[in-house]
Parts: C-alpha cells; sequence; structure tokens
C-alpha cells in the first residue's frame, strides 16, 4: 500500500490557487525568512485569545496575555480593544460551546464509490463547535477584517474552508454539521492622537469595534459540491506528483491585503539556489494550523 499523504485545507487550497507556492511551501518546506504583516499578526493574536476566552480565562488574563505577546508596534492595542469590547458585548452566549480549536484527522472518501483514498488522509482544526438552540450543531468560525460587515458577509456563502470542516469535522466525530456560525469582528480603523496615551487610545477604539454573528446553513448541493472538489485536487496531486511538475499560476502572485506572494522572488528567479538560501529557511512543520491543544470532550452526542 503506497505512503499515505497528510493534507489540510490551506494545503489543498495553496495547491488549488498554484501549484509551485504549494510545492515550495508543503514538499520542500521552505518560507521566506520575514515577520507577518500586522493583519496577520492581529489575527492570529486575535484567535488564540478568543480560546482562552472560550476556555473560561478572564478578561484580564487574557489582557495580561496580549500585553506579553507585544511586537515592539502598537498593533497589541487593537488587539486589546477587540477583546475589551468583545468582553462587553458577549458575556454570555446564547449557545453551548462544546469545543474550542479542535484538531481533527480522517479520511478523504470518494464522493462517487465511499471508498477511502489510499494516498492522502485529511487534518484540520476547527476555531468551535457549538451547539444551538434547535439541538444541531455549527462550526464556530472566527473573522476579523477591516471591510464593511455586511459586504463582507456577503460571500461568505460560498467560503470554500468552512464547508470543508463541516463535512470532514463531522466525518472525524460522527456527527452531521450543516451549519456554520460566522464570529466576525471588525477592527477599529481609529489612529492615535499626538499626546494620548495607550490607554486612551484603547477605549476609543473599544468604542469603535463593530461585531456580527452570522449563521449559515449549506444547501446539499453546495456541500455535495465540496466533495467531489477536495477529490478531484487529489487526484490532480497524484498527477502532478507522478510527473514531477508543479506549475505557476503567475494570476495568484498578488495576495491578499496587497501583498505579494511569499515565493514570489524565489519564482521569478527560475528557483535560483542563491536566492533560496539567500531569503528562505526551513519551515518547522508542513501545516502550521495543526497544533497541539486542550480538547473539550463532546457531550451527549447522539
Amino acid at each position: 500500500m503506497p505512503t499515505q499523504r497528510e493534507e489540510t485545507y490551506s494545503a489543498l487550497k495553496t495547491f488549488l490557487n498554484c501549484r509551485q507556492e504549494y510545492s515550495h511551501r508543503y514538499l520542500q518546506l521552505i518560507e521566506k525568512d520575514i515577520a507577518p504583516g500586522a493583519a496577520l499578526w492581529i489575527g492570529s493574536l486575535i484567535h488564540a485569545c478568543l480560546e482562552m476566552w472560550y476556555r473560561g480565562q478572564s478578561l484580564g488574563e487574557i489582557i495580561d496575555f496580549i500585553y506579553a505577546s507585544r511586537d515592539g508596534s502598537s498593533n497589541w492595542i487593537q488587539c486589546e480593544a477587540i477583546m475589551t469590547a468583545y468582553a462587553a458585548r458577549y458575556p454570555t452566549e446564547e449557545f453551548e460551546v462544546v469545543k474550542v480549536e479542535d484538531e481533527w484527522r480522517g479520511p478523504l472518501i470518494n464522493p462517487e464509490t465511499g471508498a477511502a483514498s489510499t494516498t492522502i488522509t485529511l487534518a484540520g482544526k476547527i476555531d468551535g463547535l457549538i451547539r444551538l438552540e434547535d439541538g444541531s450543531y455549527a462550526i464556530f468560525e472566527h473573522k476579523t477584517t477591516s471591510k464593511d460587515l455586511d459586504k463582507f458577509t456577503a460571500s461568505l456563502w460560498s467560503d470554500f474552508q468552512t464547508r470543508f470542516y463541516c463535512i470532514q469535522y463531522g466525518r472525524a466525530n460522527g456527527i452531521e454539521i450543516k451549519k456554520a456560525m460566522f464570529n466576525i469582528i471588525k477592527k477599529s480603523a481609529i489612529k492615535g492622537r499626538k499626546g494620548e496615551s495607550d490607554e486612551d487610545r484603547m477605549a476609543r477604539m473599544a468604542g469603535n469595534i463593530q461585531f456580527k454573528r452570522y449563521l449559515l446553513s449549506f444547501d446539499k448541493a453546495l456541500m455535495d459540491e465540496i466533495e467531489e472538489q477536495v477529490w478531484e485536487i487529489k487526484d490532480n496531486m497524484q498527477l502532478a506528483a507522478r510527473k514531477g511538475k508543479y506549475y505557476k499560476n503567475e494570476s495568484q502572485c498578488q495576495h491578499a491585503f496587497g501583498g505579494m506572494c511569499q515565493y514570489y522572488d524565489l519564482c521569478s528567479s527560475a528557483n535560483s539556489p542563491i536566492i533560496r538560501d539567500s531569503f528562505y529557511r526551513k519551515r518547522q512543520r508542513a501545516h502550521s494550523e495543526l497544533e497541539a491543544t486542550h480538547v473539550t470532550e463532546i457531550k451527549n452526542t447522539p
């Protein structure tokens, strides 16, 4: 039996967007030696803070954690403002939080035959699992954005990641999940004033944070579409591996947040070993979203 390779949503999406980026990131295990941008830094820290919040830690403990995580810039003030406003906005919830930052693993299933792939297995981590008042389960997905909230939510029906998690996480845990609760946080655009203290700026920013909860139920056709697409991606991964060819997709060089793909310098130099050795480092792990975490067990699972 061939060796099975473990893939995550991030890996599948990267392969779908640009096969050469997938090769650099997940096969060669290299990344550019740069610090993360502000949006990524804030988003990652807020995810960690929300994990603490839903594990029952106090706002004071979370603020201490943010303060200890300062990056040398004022980005931490945005995070403190978000969590201060979040604690005031959601002191209690109308749903049960069942699991927090839960890692999962499971087979990739052929949607036509029901057979498991012998070459690829799937893995990932969800922000959370919640049980709604009607007893149904939903993926709890945290999103931070600077966009208008109505415009942001308008495209969520097509979210590949959340539908993928509904199917695969539900299968791995033996439960049916057809819904996602998007926990959306719009960051403050307020800038500091000359001579203003960090505390005063944080207070002004906290009053400017916006929140939105958006519950989405996925139609069966949209769920089936994801299973078919993931299986097809698997087929293309196998073909690329057999040929040893991972083509560039130049339309993906310009990434989100207005920046270039971190592998642009390497790809545009025809993979020069000088560029590689000068600007890139070995990644610590293939799938950075998979880390050890404590798990709150599902209670009363049917």
